[in-house]
């Protein structure tokens, strides 16, 4: 068995017939009727092994003889496993293919660098969960011809703070080497804390992502303070356990020149907690290449990608992670002539936060008298286009058709002062878009629902407004914007805009063709409600215009901006969808 299975390797259409099987099984009924996990996944090897059908126990004689891979014990073992444990333990294992993929681009990265030896190069996987990484290793190395499955096996180590992982992911490896190995390095270890193997070559994996927002992955104090003590101020804050594991891979690889090429959740790349922990992963790592598929199911339903990281620094190490992302979505570089100058420098960015949402709630109504400033959420807002009273409109769970706020019925003093601040003239931008989509208030009549942006210019004339507004239709610095923040946002192409990278945006030096631009968003927007070919004509022009005025002579990025303005054109008709705002 073992020595026909060396070069096989698993493809994406097994892993989906895998989770189809899975599915379709009565995994209650499994759980209330085995002995426990060890014992039917034992079962389930010595089948494997047997390549027949010879055992024969329960649902283990429901499985597919072309699913019967070492590959499916550790698919079974999730399933045994209770989920509130798996939640806790951010136990989601990794689709085999995507394991392999993975584990061959660190290995190919490797390989540029060393030269083959007698033994397979040291692999490690800190969080080994059900063996995924580990065996696409195994089959890796076999791949080549070079070495036996004990030679493999004695090259491989991992870890894992669940016992039972750590035994499922030795059963994996035995069942694939057909071999009883008992000195097979596999420990119950707390990676982020206890000692590592040493002399290791290359660390893969799919750490446990681990969020510091809810309250059943978040940390007890006891563990916060361990970590505190072993990273310092780089485990403080929100900051993901999957970005320490990635932190502690790359410490341990920096005296033997290792590769690192774990999973992590796109968002790392451009949250602010992580800022700091990026930093100094890229002090003496770089970006070589990256996994990023959109085709793969992770269970943990999380937009995800693979960093493969490689020694030596990295020349612009704050984007490198979002540089990746950004290439994947085929965001074109955008090269701004000239950057001393700054939205920050003409208008300010202000965003609310959760008690500026909620503290609004009891103050909404619907239609409300003439007076009442109108409620701007972020699906109220397109490129140009103030979609109030034309769409409907959510806030915290409920849709209104025209919502307003009475300024006097908010509770809270301070939510009320920071209402009024708001009540000025104004572009609105929404967040959570594929690029910035903003909207200007010329009376200063509405009031920015979270996560909606107000940028605020400094001067009081009309013509500042739609000079900020053309800065932030500009396609160069959507270009800029996106490839920084790339990961940041709910889906896989969507960007979380926040205030302060706004202020940051580059303004234009040639003054004549921005302020051409300003007046043709103020057309656009005018237009919008009315005249969907005017709309379009104006917009097109105040991305032509914009070019000019940053000296951005690429119609690369044109045509990349223009896709996305279409895409979010005006309906005129009052029925048309609308884009649902999340709860804050």
């Amino acid at each position: 068995m073992g020595s026909q299975q060396l070069s096989e390797s698993p493809t994406p259409a097994w892993d989906r017939a895998l989770r189809r099987h899975l599915d379709s099984l009565d995994w209650d009924h499994i759980r209330s009727t085995s002995p426990s996990p060890e014992a039917s996944l034992e079962s389930l090897a010595r089948r494997i092994r047997a390549s027949s059908s010879d055992v024969d126990e329960g649902w283990i004689a429901e499985f597919p003889v072309e699913l019967l891979w070492p590959e499916a014990i550790g698919a079974c073992f999730e399933r045994l496993s209770a989920a509130p444990e798996r939640i806790r333990l951010g136990a989601y294992f990794t689709p085999a293919s995507a394991a392999r993929e993975i584990t061959e681009l660190a290995v190919e990265t490797w390989a540029k660098q060393h030269d083959w030896g007698s033994q397979p190069p040291r692999i490690c996987d800190p969080s080994c969960g059900g063996g995924a990484f580990l065996l696409a290793a195994a089959r890796c190395f076999a791949s080549t011809g070079r070495w036996t499955a004990e030679d493999i096996v004695d090259s491989i180590s991992g870890m894992d703070i669940d016992p039972t992982a750590v035994a499922i992911t030795r059963l994996t490896l035995t069942t694939w080497a057909d071999v009883t190995h008992g000195s097979l390095s596999l420990h119950h270890a707390d990676s982020l804390i206890d000692d590592w193997p040493s002399e290791i070559d290359l660390v893969v994996g799919n750490p446990p992502f681990l969020g510091q927002l809810t309250a059943a992955t978040a940390r007890a104090p006891e563990r916060r303070a361990l970590l505190q003590k072993r990273f310092g101020e780089l485990a403080a804050g929100y900051v993901d356990d999957s970005t320490l594991f990635v932190l502690r891979a790359c410490d341990e690889l920096r005296s033997t020149g290792g590769v690192v090429g774990m999973v992590l959740p796109r968002s790392f790349a451009g949250a602010v907690a992580s800022g700091l922990a990026r930093e100094r992963i890229l002090d003496a790592h770089h970006v070589a290449t990256a996994w990023i598929r959109d085709d793969h199911d992770f269970d943990a339903a999380v937009a995800v990608f693979a960093p493969i990281l490689a020694p030596g620094p990295d020349p612009e190490p704050k984007q490198a992670f979002s540089t990746a992302l950004a290439t994947h979505l085929a965001t074109p570089q955008a090269h701004v002539l000239r950057a001393t100058d700054h939205l920050g420098d003409i208008a300010v960015a202000t965003a609310g936060f959760r008690q500026h949402f909620y503290g609004l709630q009891d103050a909404i109504s619907d239609g409300g008298t003439d007076s009442s400033p109108r409620l701007m959420t972020a699906g109220a807002i397109d490129p140009l286009v103030d979609n109030w009273g034309h769409r409907p409109i959510r806030h915290s769970g409920s849709a209104y058709q025209r919502p307003v706020v009475e300024v006097a019925a908010i509770a809270d003093d301070r939510v009320r002062d920071w209402v009024r601040q708001r009540l000025r003239p104004k572009v609105l931008v929404a967040s959570q878009t594929r690029i910035i989509e903003c909207v200007v208030d010329e009376a200063g009549e509405t009031v920015p629902s979270v996560p909606v942006i107000s940028v605020e210019p400094h001067d009081d004339d009309d013509l500042s407004l739609w000079l900020v507004a053309a800065v932030l239709c500009s396609p160069a610095v959507n270009a800029v914007l996106v490839r920084d923040a790339a990961g940041t946002g709910r889906s896989s192409s969507a960007i979380r805009i926040r205030a302060k990278a706004l202020e940051t945006l580059p303004l234009p030096a040639n003054r004549e063709a921005w302020e051409t631009a300003a007046h043709h968003a103020r057309a656009a927007q005018h237009a919008a409600s009315k005249d969907r070919t005017a709309w379009e004509s104006d917009m097109r022009q105040v991305g032509e215009y914009m070019q000019v005025a940053h000296g951005v002579a690429d119609d690369v990025v044109l045509s990349w901006w223009w896709e996305r303005i279409v895409a979010r054109r005006p309906s005129l008709s009052p029925e048309a969808s609308y884009r649902a705002d999340r709860a804050y």
